[in-house]
């Protein structure tokens, strides 16, 4: 995970914006909220991180050969016909879109 920049001026926060870059706001209490990107108060503190990669949610099918468990994304490629399906060992993980 990329570490928070302190944005300091609106220069510096337009340049992050410009750059898609992830922006956040501290409001009271000192809890961070997403910037909604409308509003600059000097009094206010402004941090950003390079924009996170858009991910999606791939589900893995796990299987058993009889030795080992394997997994595979659901409906890729053909399973050999003495597989074993385990759904409690199925995994959800991230991928880049």
């Amino acid at each position: 995970m990329s570490e928070w920049k302190e944005l300091k001026t609106l220069q510096d926060l337009a340049a992050a914006q410009a750059a898609g870059e992830e922006i956040e706001v501290r409001l009271a209490r000192s809890v961070w909220e997403r910037w909604a990107g409308v509003v600059w108060n000097s009094a206010m503190n402004y941090r950003s991180r390079p924009a996170k990669p858009k991910t999606k949610k791939v589900k893995l099918q796990a299987w058993f050969n009889g030795t080992d468990l394997f997994w595979k994304a659901e409906l890729v490629g053909l399973i050999p016909s003495n597989w074993v399906r385990v759904p409690a060992e199925d995994k959800e993980i991230e991928v880049p879109e």
